[in-house]
């Protein structure tokens, strides 16, 4: 996966940097993760504090838009994100069956 920052706003008001990135590919589109880890090595950020927004791609292309939020702090990101979105950057947990512990 080959990532390159096309666009990269400061907005002060919310104590985050808005990013648009494009990624090339070799087969499927790599996960919210992925993505996640590689853009916060590229524009040297803490992981947990890059919210990726959206992953845009056409089907059957080997490239890809992403929209990401890079935050200054953990709790901005938590008053400003919608928690669902927070959670899937956080992975699940696996469910236990009924009975285990």
């Amino acid at each position: 996966m080959n990532l390159k920052v096309v666009k990269e706003t400061v907005n002060v008001l919310l104590s985050r940097k808005e990013v648009v990135a494009s990624i090339n590919f070799d087969g499927t589109t790599p996960s919210r993760k992925d993505v996640q880890k590689e853009l916060a090595k590229t524009i040297k950020a803490d992981d947990k504090l890059v919210i990726i927004k959206h992953i845009n791609t056409n089907f059957g292309s080997s490239f890809a838009e992403v929209i990401a939020n890079v935050y200054d702090n953990e709790k901005v990101l938590n008053t400003l994100e919608r928690k669902n979105l927070i959670e899937k950057h956080l992975g699940h947990e696996p469910k236990k069956a009924e009975g285990e512990e």
